[in-house]
């Protein structure tokens, strides 16, 4: 290609500014508040033909800064219909009619260039690719904050799929909610996959690789979500979303089809931009809250194909000020279930009180002697490898620790906060191993009166693991516990229903940092670095068999309810997270 052409082509699509420029002159922001509505003035046509005009240009431009671009084919009206929603259509086809007309006129240019690159042309092409991504970057932002209806409307109808992978009978709405995923991904031009790794819950896989040597980003969630017992305490029906008060109200709002679908949001935005400055791969699972072994399987069998620069696990929330947070450590997970055997059968407590074993007074003693009136857990060793936290990490917690208090007692409606002696509240909740007792189920609990003496009892219980405790060590030494504390008629068995390790994360690398910026823009407000309580069972399985850095956040509100009744995740979340996942993914490609 002549140089004169190549900047008279340059000169040319960048004019798709100045006729943006022109088609805002005057526009007022309450006409642009409008603009989601369909009461269009002639002006806001003007402007969303300038868009489209603009959008292709970031193409055109793109492809002249690669040294071996790739042209995206799309269907001009499915592109101008997804884009546009209740808009007007006509100035968006022929925007898209023009886009490929000029996409085909730079085909023949690119292959007609036979020179050899000059020694700076290559800062000549990052300079334009700096410019492209954020071209790109303010066109899918304004798309995002135009289509905000839409995106909420799409978030609506995941909710309503009651995806619950503990119960096997919704087994086929967890298949339907994975489809409904891979079909998305399909329709924004990834190639979508579903896995069904040994009879679990479907994995959904989407890949976009058109980037050769640029960053690579892997997005990691959920489908899956928690039952909805007890039903009656619900305001509204779990899968009938319900917005109320600038919050959506259903199971799975927070955990996690609110974040992740505010990520699916953000690349479906930079599509309709011009397509990712970045490769990218969704990995979706269907068993995150059952800690099913489907994905780790997969990622532990494929690992060596997953080559990724960074995993997003897009899973967590806000801290209780409201800021974004990152987390430094997740608490890893040892979930069992003790199955307490007495009698061969029920016996009248009259006849039988006294000599025979209650399976009932037995679990309960070895439950509440698996922690003492402190706080403090009972079994030996148990606290042997416990990591202590840095004393940064203590100076930071104890400004915040009476504010964390009060915040979390008005949150869960408790008068006061329990737990081991000697620690702050903050350090508890992150950075100290938990037992809890889940549930307990054993003779009669009907209504009337049935005096026995069960023949059964079990409960679950859950200890949660902070770096460096090994959950096969802690398993080893909870059984011997067990069996220690039980009384000599009734034998005790543990099934283990779930093990995760705890996960360390480290937050100096490109994509927390990247992160960190993207927040600060999207929310104005600084990033939190937290411990995190919960556990990601997966996590650990992306950092050995992937070897990535793991950037692990969320949206969700730190009152959002998740696992209880009444889940709901605040909508402005919802619109910032895209909007931050946007500029993330931007951050990376400039990066």
């Amino acid at each position: 290609m002549d140089a004169n052409e190549r900047k008279r082509l340059i000169r040319q699509y960048r004019d798709g500014y100045r006729v943006v420029v022109k088609a805002l002159d005057g526009v007022t922001d309450d006409e642009l508040d409008h603009s989601a509505t369909g009461e269009w003035t002639p002006r806001q046509i003007a402007h969303h033909l300038a868009d489209s005009e603009m959008m292709s240009a970031i193409r055109i431009r793109r492809l002249l800064a690669e040294p071996e671009p790739v042209i995206y084919g799309y269907d001009e009206k499915g592109f101008a219909e997804r884009l546009t929603g209740d808009r007007p259509i006509r100035p968006s086809l022929e925007a898209m009619r023009w886009a490929r007309e000029t996409c085909s006129q730079a085909e023949d240019l690119r292959r007609s260039r036979a020179r050899p690159r000059r020694p700076d042309q290559a800062r000549e092409a990052q300079s334009v690719s700096v410019a492209t991504t954020q071209s790109m970057l303010e066109a899918a932002i304004a798309l995002s904050q135009t289509r905000r209806k839409a995106d909420l409307d799409d978030l609506i109808e995941e909710l309503r799929i009651p995806s619950i992978s503990a119960l096997a009978e919704r087994r086929a709405d967890c298949v339907r909610n994975a489809h409904w995923l891979g079909d998305r991904f399909e329709t924004m031009g990834m190639k979508s996959q579903i896995v069904d790794v040994d009879g679990g819950n479907p994995i959904v896989i989407a890949d976009w690789n058109e980037h050769p040597g640029k960053s690579h980003l892997t997005i990691y969630g959920h489908y899956d979500v928690q039952p909805v017992d007890p039903l009656e305490e619900w305001r509204s029906p779990p899968f009938e979303p319900a917005v109320r008060d600038g919050e959506v109200w259903a199971r799975g709002a927070a955990d996690n089809k609110g974040n992740h679908m505010a990520t699916v949001k953000a690349v479906e935005h930079l599509f309709a931009a011009g397509g990712p400055p970045i490769n990218l791969r969704f990995v979706i699972e269907g068993e995150e809250e059952t800690t099913g072994i489907a994905l780790p399987r997969f990622l532990r069998t494929h690992g060596g194909d997953l080559e990724t620069d960074a995993v997003l696990i897009w899973d967590g929330g806000m801290d209780e000020d409201g800021h974004p947070t990152l987390a430094t450590a997740l608490r890893g997970l040892f979930y069992t279930q003790l199955r307490a055997k007495g009698a061969a059968v029920d016996l009248h407590s009259g006849t039988y009180g006294g000599v025979a074993p209650n399976p009932i007074n037995t679990l309960a003693r070895v439950i509440g002697e698996l922690k003492d009136r402190h706080g403090h857990i009972t079994i030996p060793g148990f606290y042997d490898a416990v990591r202590a936290p840095s004393p940064e990490e203590l100076a930071a917690w104890k400004q915040k620790d009476a504010r964390y208090v009060e915040t979390v007692k008005g949150m869960i409606g408790a008068k006061t906060l329990e737990g081991e002696d000697g620690f702050l509240a903050l350090e508890r909740a992150g950075s100290r191993p938990t037992l809890d007792a889940n549930g307990f189920i054993g003779g009669f609990t009907g209504q009337g009166a049935k005096t026995v003496i069960p023949a059964a009892a079990s409960a679950k219980v859950s200890m949660r693991l902070v770096p460096d405790q090994d959950p096969q060590a802690i398993q080893a030494a909870f059984e011997k516990h067990v069996r220690e504390l039980t009384t000599p008629g009734v034998e005790i068995s543990v099934e283990v229903l779930g093990s995760a390790p705890p996960v360390t994360c480290d937050v100096d690398n490109d994509a927390a940092r990247a992160l960190r910026e993207a927040y600060r823009q999207a929310f104005g407000k600084e990033t939190a670095l937290i411990r995190v309580g919960g556990s990601i069972p997966v996590a650990v399985d992306f950092q050995e068999a992937v070897g990535a850095p793991l950037v692990i956040s969320g949206i969700a509100q730190a009152d959002s309810a998740i696992h209880s009744p009444n889940e709901h995740l605040v909508i402005d979340n919802y619109h910032r997270g895209i909007e931050a996942v946007i500029r993330f993914i931007c951050g990376l490609a400039e990066g």
